[in-house]
């Protein structure tokens, strides 16, 4: 009996150990702020090659970053028309 009773606990102790997707290390997803500091060009450079690292391998991180590289290309572009003097009709 005893023999059974060590094997059913091999058995569940073996089914409750995570599968090895969840052993995986996964990096944590970057902040909105560090994604905007990264569209101004304002991002310290260690922290550059992280983000471009991680951006490669994460569709959600690099959907975010297009969106501030937007977001910054129109806010630049905005400025740019307002120092021109022109006026929006």
């Amino acid at each position: 009996m005893a023999g059974i009773t060590s094997k059913r606990s091999l058995i569940s102790a073996l089914s409750s150990f995570p599968d090895e997707s969840d052993l995986l290390v996964k990096p944590p997803h970057f902040t909105g702020e560090t994604l905007e500091r990264y569209a101004m060009k304002r991002l310290a450079e260690p922290e550059v090659g992280r983000l471009e690292s991680h951006i490669l391998t994460c569709p959600s991180c690099r959907e975010r970053l297009n969106e501030h590289i937007e977001f910054v290309r129109a806010m630049k572009a905005a400025a740019k028309f307002k120092s021109s003097g022109k006026r929006a009709n």
